[in-house]
């Protein structure tokens, strides 16, 4: 717990003060939040809502719990919002706490006391014995691995007899990441009336096959905390709902400041429960994830792992302590959660988020650097001591590692580095600042190589080999000093209407096809690509992709397979470069930006301005202005330079008069 008592992960700014790095530099597993970031639609949902910031909120959030309301199948006035669930649960206490109309406790007073089964999350009992509630607590057994047993609750319930307490738990349990079963919970509810069940769904929409109990079953006794914070990776935005009986929802309200939800947060709630994808999408993506990552953990020396269904997984150590291996990690820029001060665990235990893959292959790699000095003999063992490895009841001795046993982590397949150029549009000299990256990097002396996924291009190449490719590629390869081979342009269309074109993969045709069959191909073309890269990336140091187009083609985005897709695939760095000499330049370069998601935009390093002419100390305002408004610098200025005596390939290029050459020369026409 820090010096003033915010006891949490995700707190990134103090992390990056006691790591002395820049909070950019913290790679976050202490908070478990979507590992797809936010959905595609928050930045112009927030941006469409920034108008509305001369208004006051709504302070009845009318719309968000509308649209609620219609996800959940309940009443809006069942239902009501708050700053995040962390402020209705704070809310939810003191009004159970102060007599009312809600109907729990007595004539004179409202609940007195609080049930909460531990480890659990820690505002559960902060919440609670603030309002004034006499917290008592139900150790889950470590021998069961920390599961919620029912009948256990309900012995613990009967014990009191009729005495009315709130029980608070989590679906799934914070940080067990374990669920409860729905109707059994339900059952058990009906057989407590005076009792109030309060169930914390907030990581409940990453558990494959859940039910939650918001909706129109859920018993008059039980409300649920529902959080959009994890699910649409906005805990900076600060969001969540209650759903509970009319008469608490109330006096919930009663407790809450006016306007407490801003305006931004509720129309991206608004957006989020009119989403119907995002979650399934979520689970789909989460569900390999963690089970990769189990699997992983579990096999380093000393670690068990509990089998958690949410996007975190709680692990137990044998040596060392879990604060000191905090410490060592975060020296590495890496944060993971210490969970010393969750009632019902110690020292041994820690939290890690489900992230994407390559963030948890390097959690991974630095466990295993860091454990394997700590490795206990398998002499010092005891015959009681816990064997590590994956704990739960479909574990067998297959899935254990037993103390002492080395781990050797298997070495990454040698990969280049990767950096990408962009543009805001066709023609914006993309070829060409590839080919002079090239150059520049070859003539330091890096092997390097170029790579384009897609290339639509009728003045095509064919190589020694008979494979016929892109000539922009061609360009690049010769700047590199390379021959030039397909898999540095592993797909290739030439078209042949304006409705089709030829296809060619690895430098072979496959087949003249239309737009629409085209697009339907494109799964087997991007697996192609993929594999072309791979081979390149196995045999260079560096290699330098070119994007098509604009990343931002709204139309084309969601089959898109050779700018943020391809980008993203290898790991790559993004240039976006603009042509200055058309003007616009910087609004094509911040409306590109606008128009991607919060994952790609994380992808682009900088900007480049293409063909300028004139003093680049003029450009200082706009270059200042730009960082300010994307969080992007300006890299780079590029002059004009006429005549370059490249080859052009696309039609683009065509129209705009490429291929005559200067204006000044005469064109002369033969008849044979």
């Amino acid at each position: 717990m820090s010096a003033d008592g915010f006891s949490h992960g995700g707190d990134v700014r103090r992390l990056a003060l006691e790591a002395g790095l820049s909070p950019d530099g913290i790679l976050d597993f202490s908070a478990s939040i979507n590992p797809l970031g936010p959905p595609p639609w928050l930045r112009p949902t927030l941006s469409a809502a920034v108008s509305n910031l001369v208004h006051y909120p709504d302070p009845a959030c009318a719309d968000f719990l509308l649209a609620a309301g219609a996800r959940h199948g309940v009443s809006p006035d069942t239902l009501w919002a708050g700053n995040g669930t962390s402020d209705l649960l704070f809310a939810l206490a003191r009004a159970c706490a102060a007599p009312g109309e809600h109907g729990f406790g007595g004539p004179d007073n409202g609940l007195t006391r609080a049930l909460i089964p531990v480890p659990a999350y820690l505002d559960y009992a902060t919440a609670c014995s603030r309002a004034g509630m006499a917290v008592e607590t139900l150790p889950l057994r470590e021998a069961d691995g920390f599961r919620l047993d029912l009948q256990a609750l309900e012995a613990r319930l009967a014990a009191r007899g009729q005495e009315p307490c709130c029980v608070l738990l989590g679906r799934p349990n914070n940080p067990t990441g374990l669920d409860v079963d729905a109707t059994a919970l339900a059952a058990l509810a009906l057989a407590h009336p005076r009792c109030l069940f309060v169930a914390d769904e907030a990581f409940g929409s990453f558990v494959d096959g859940f039910t939650s109990l918001a909706g129109p079953h859920r018993p008059d006794n039980v409300a649920v905390l529902l959080s959009l914070t994890k699910m649409y990776a906005v805990p900076g935005l600060r969001l969540g709902l209650i759903q509970a009986d009319e008469a608490l929802i109330r006096a919930v309200r009663s407790q809450c400041a006016p306007w407490s939800v801003n305006a931004l947060a509720q129309a991206v709630g608004k957006a989020a429960m009119e989403d119907q994808d995002w979650e399934e999408r979520t689970r789909r993506a989460v569900a390999p994830l963690r089970r990769e990552m189990r699997d992983a953990l579990a096999a380093l020396p000393g670690v068990a792992v509990y089998p958690g269904q949410a996007n975190y997984l709680l692990c137990r150590l044998e040596r060392p302590k879990a604060p000191q291996l905090r410490e060592r990690l975060l020296r590495r820029g890496l944060a993971v959660r210490d969970c010393a001060n969750f009632a019902g665990l110690d020292a041994r235990f820690f939290r890690v988020a489900v992230r994407r893959g390559e963030d948890n292959a390097r959690l991974i790699a630095a466990l295993a650097e860091e454990l394997a000095p700590e490795r206990i003999a398998p002499e010092r063992a005891t015959a009681d001591s816990a064997t590590p490895g994956r704990i739960g009841p479909d574990s067998t001795c297959s899935d254990r590692i037993g103390p002492g046993r080395a781990f050797h982590a298997p070495p990454p397949p040698r990969r280049a580095r990767a950096l990408m150029v962009q543009g805001t549009t066709s023609n914006a000299g993309k070829s060409v600042l590839t080919a002079a990256l090239c150059r520049i990097l070859a003539r330091r002396g890096v092997r390097v190589a170029p790579f384009k996924a897609q290339n639509m291009s009728l003045n095509s190449f064919v190589t020694a080999w008979g494979e016929e490719m892109g000539r922009a590629q061609v360009v690049q390869a010769r700047a590199c000093g390379l021959a030039p081979r397909a898999r540095m342009n592993p797909v290739l269309l030439k078209p042949c209407s304006d409705t089709g074109s030829q296809v060619i993969v690895m430098g072979r045709p496959v087949g003249q096809m239309r737009v629409a069959q085209y697009v339907a191909y494109k799964p087997q073309a991007f697996a192609a690509a993929k594999a072309a890269y791979d081979s390149l990336a196995g045999d260079f140091d560096v290699v330098v992709l070119e994007g098509a187009g604009s990343p931002a083609e709204i139309n084309l985005k969601s089959h898109d397979m050779v700018n943020m897709a391809m980008a993203e695939y290898a790991g790559a760095r993004v240039l976006l470069a603009g042509d200055i000499d058309r003007g616009g330049v910087f609004a094509a370069l911040a409306g590109t930006m606008e128009l991607l998601p919060e994952r790609e935009r994380d992808l682009v390093a900088g900007y480049v301005l293409n063909r300028f002419r004139g003093d680049p100390s003029l450009l200082d305002p706009a270059l200042d202005f730009m960082l300010r408004l994307t969080g992007k610098p300006v890299l780079g200025v590029v002059p004009n330079i006429d005549d370059l005596g490249l080859p052009e390939e696309d039609s683009v290029s065509f129209k705009a008069g490429a291929l005559y050459g200067r204006k000044d020369r005469d064109l002369d026409i033969v008849l044979v």
